[in-house]
C-alpha cells in the first residue's frame, strides 16, 4: 500500500518531516475499507509465498559459508596485574640496557 502511494503522499506531506508520510499512509490504512484491503493483502500473501519458495532453493556460495564460520576473533582483556607484570618487565629491560651502555661506555675511556 505504501509503495504504490508513497509519492502521492509525499506531495501531500512537501516541507513536513519524512515521518509524516508514514503517519499519512498509517491513517489512510486504516480508513480503507475491507474490500480495499483485501487486494493489497492478497498481493502480500504472493510476494510472501515466492519468497519462501525462493529461500528454499538457496544455497550460499561455499566463500560465503567459510566467511560465517571463521569470525574474527576478540582480543582476551588483560588484567591489571599481567599490564604491571609486562610494565615492570619492559622497565627493567630499560635499565639494563641503560647499564650496558654505561658499562660499554666506561670500557671504551678505560681503553683509550
Amino acid at each position: 500500500f505504501l509503495a504504490k502511494n508513497r509519492a502521492a503522499f509525499m506531495q501531500e506531506v512537501k516541507g513536513q518531516p519524512i515521518t509524516a508520510v508514514t503517519k499519512l499512509a498509517s491513517s489512510r490504512w486504516k480508513s480503507l475499507s475491507e474490500k480495499e484491503k483485501k487486494v493489497f493483502q492478497e498481493e502480500y500473501e504472493t510476494k510472501k509465498a515466492e519468497y519462501e519458495e525462493a529461500k528454499k532453493s538457496y544455497v550460499p556460495l561455499p566463500s560465503a559459508e567459510n566467511e560465517e564460520t571463521e569470525k574474527p576473533t576478540k582480543k582476551a582483556r588483560v588484567s591489571k596485574e599481567d599490564k604491571e607484570a609486562a610494565k615492570q618487565s619492559k622497565d627493567a629491560g630499560k635499565q639494563s640496557a641503560k647499564e650496558k651502555k654505561a658499562a660499554q661506555a666506561k670500557g671504551a675511556m678505560l681503553g683509550a
